[in-house]
């Protein structure tokens, strides 16, 4: 076998890695889930829809990147702004293949159906193990994050602290979910910010 055919079969491999790694996780935990939820007699569930809603809204995002990404390639070949529909398919073939594009689709499915199982068992571990708190050992690793400080402590004030106080920490934390996969999508394909893609 030649060199380059063994870089294309190892980038091939490499590929169907990267299309099963998602759903890999995802079945294991949800099957986790499963158990868990069955031994204290409760559904599988997806609280207020959470997870659905953010797998459409994200998926969506992810959508409208791809077309982005494709555009603005497109424009940049054709040398202008619409570009055409030769240099939109031409980018999309070389961009966008159907491994590429399962890859992405099966990591951002991946991601919060494992978020869903996550929830689950999060909600569950207490009813399974009702005698077994963890409270002292958390806060002893809160204490450690905030150098030797109780967190609660530290977020004392006398007043009531202003909005903008904690807007950012508000935004990080509920841009967290629907954020992450926004990031991890693209790598998943195989797609960098510049030049071209990864082996198809």
């Amino acid at each position: 076998m030649t060199t380059i055919a063994h870089a294309r079969r190892a980038a091939g491999e490499a590929g169907w890695r990267a299309i099963a790694a998602g759903p890999a996780v995802a079945v294991v935990t949800v099957v986790l889930a499963l158990l868990a939820t069955h031994e204290v007699g409760l559904p599988l569930r997806d609280p207020d829809h959470v997870a659905a809603t953010y797998l459409v809204l994200v998926g969506f995002g992810v959508l409208l990147l791809v077309v982005l990404d494709i555009a603005i390639r497109a424009a940049r070949m054709s040398g202008g702004f619409p570009p055409g529909a030769v240099a939109m398919r031409s980018v999309r073939r070389e961009r966008w293949t159907l491994r590429r594009s399962l890859a992405a689709g099966s990591a951002l499915l991946g991601f919060y159906v494992t978020y869903m199982a996550y929830r689950n068992l999060k909600s569950v571990v207490p009813l399974l193990r009702p005698g077994d708190l963890f409270d002292r050992q958390l806060a002893s690793l809160d204490r450690r994050l905030f150098g030797g400080h109780a967190p609660a402590a530290a977020d004392q004030v006398d007043e009531p602290a202003p909005v903008d106080r904690r807007h950012p920490a508000i935004v990080s934390q509920g841009a967290f979910i629907p954020g992450m996969p926004l990031l991890d999508a693209p790598p998943a394909a195989g797609v960098g910010c510049g030049g071209r893609a990864g082996p198809p």
